[in-house]
This record gives C-alpha cells, structure tokens and sequence, in this order.
C-alpha cells in the first residue's frame, strides 16, 4: 500500500490510479479455471495485479484497470491477441481479451453487490 500514498496528493492534477503489476506461471488448474468461467481453454497469460484508486486507496477490483493492463501488455506485444489474458485482484479474478488492436476491450468476470447508502441533499 505504500506505492499509492505519494500519488495522492500530486503536485499537479486530482492524483492517479496506480496498478502493480505482477506475471505469475499459468497452470493447468487456471487453463481448468477459464474452462470453467468462460467456457474457453485460450489463456495465454496470468498477472496479478494490487489496485489504488485515487480518492480511495487499495481497492479490491478496478475493471478499467485491469482493461488498462490487459491492453498494455498487448501494446507491448508480450501476449497473442487471440487468448484471454487473467487478471487477479485481491477481489477476484478478472478476465480480459482484445481480439484486434484498434478492436474493443472486453471484460469478464463475477460482479457483486458491495454497497448500499442514502444521501441528504
């Protein structure tokens, strides 16, 4: 958590998201995994990736970031653009495809209900 706290109060701007990044070894239980969430065995690569978000601090799961990562990596040709590319946050594994360069993003993943409130105005 320390990588964000110096992002928060820049010296221009309303500070920045920050996600590192980590490449982990794909397995035949997360080739099993994507068989499973999406139906498909095309899972070229695995990363783990710890959100900040500004405004908020660490956060559990960030889908534009792990888009923004997803497309990334594929910018700097480190992966095949035909396979899905898995992004684990601490909230949960995301999974992340972009078939064309100028194509779009596309996302997949569990979503659930984190909050609830009201407001007075």
């Amino acid at each position: 958590a320390l990588f964000g706290k110096p992002m928060q109060s820049p010296d221009y701007g309303d500070g920045y998201n920050v996600h590192i990044i980590e490449s982990l070894e794909l397995s035949d239980q997360d080739l099993q995994r994507a068989k499973k969430d999406l139906g498909d065995l095309h899972l070229s690569e695995l990363y783990r990736v710890f959100p900040w978000e500004r405004g908020v601090g660490p956060t559990q799961s960030c889908g534009t970031g792990a888009c923004a990562v997803a497309a990334a990596i594929l910018n700097l040709g480190f992966t095949v653009r035909s396979s899905w590319i898995a992004i684990d946050m601490p909230g949960g594994r995301l999974y992340v495809k972009q078939d064309q360069e100028d194509g779009p993003v596309i996302l997949a993943g569990p979503a659930s209900f984190v909050f609830a409130g009201t407001i007075e105005i």
